[in-house]
């Protein structure tokens, strides 16, 4: 993962008062359940996903959180969504969480930041159910299947330990400064009986999901629990 890098100065920034203020109110909550970011924080570029020149040939319609410079502390996120969005406040929450590990590219952060998301939403008094709907009914696949995994594996072994996944990080065997979840380690700060529902949990879950972030996101990690 490269420690440098200024795409995010060839797409178009979201200025709103206040999509700037909800970002800070998701960061305060991320730090709050998450503790505080790998990498500090010293800046975040807040982008739509539309190439300021059309004729680029760019990427668009994305989300995604970059580290634009990891030296100096600065992060990009960009949202496919505008700020007057029903989408917008969903999509920024989920990639604000990734500010406290940018480096993890893994299927199980994907979905435990779909429920912080929904945390984060309910206690704003803005809605959830949308996205409820939208991930059960199958849209998103990667996305919905994620979150209904982690929200299974906190109905079996407790919401508050999937706070202390990401202290389960390791890098990533492909290098470049990828990190990944070492499901093991996390499953290990379970009590014995918590943590073999837990594993019921993914193992039900597992084949399907791996087979779509093979299809779709293949670069993401899933470990799979050893029996």
């Amino acid at each position: 993962m490269p420690a440098r890098s200024d795409a995010y100065l060839r797409y178009r920034p979201i200025e709103s008062e206040a999509a700037l203020d909800l970002l800070e109110k998701a960061r305060l909550f991320g730090r709050r359940r998450l503790g505080e970011p790998v990498i500090p924080i010293r800046r975040v570029h807040l982008r739509r996903s539309v190439p300021i020149d059309d004729s680029a040939g760019l990427p668009r319609d994305f989300q995604l959180t970059e580290i634009a410079d990891a030296d100096r502390g600065v992060f990009a996120i960009y949202l496919s969504a505008e700020p007057d969005d029903a989408n917008f406040a969903g999509q920024l929450a989920h990639e604000a969480f990734h500010l406290s590990n940018a480096r993890l590219l893994d299927v199980y952060v994907e979905g435990l930041n779909c429920l912080l998301a929904e945390e984060f939403l309910r206690e704003m008094g803005r809605d959830w159910e949308r996205w409820r709907r939208h991930f059960e009914a199958g849209k998103e696949p990667l996305y919905g299947g994620a979150y209904l995994l982690l929200r299974e594996v906190a109905a079996e072994a407790g919401r508050e330990p999937l706070d202390r996944l990401l202290a389960s990080a390791v890098g990533s065997p492909a290098g470049g400064g990828k990190m990944e979840i070492d499901i093991d380690r996390w499953l290990r700060t379970l009590p014995p009986p918590e943590r073999a529902r837990a594993i019921e949990a993914i193992e039900r879950r597992y084949e399907p999901l791996d087979a779509i972030r093979k299809k779709v996101q293949p670069q993401a990690a899933f470990r799979r629990p050893r029996k």
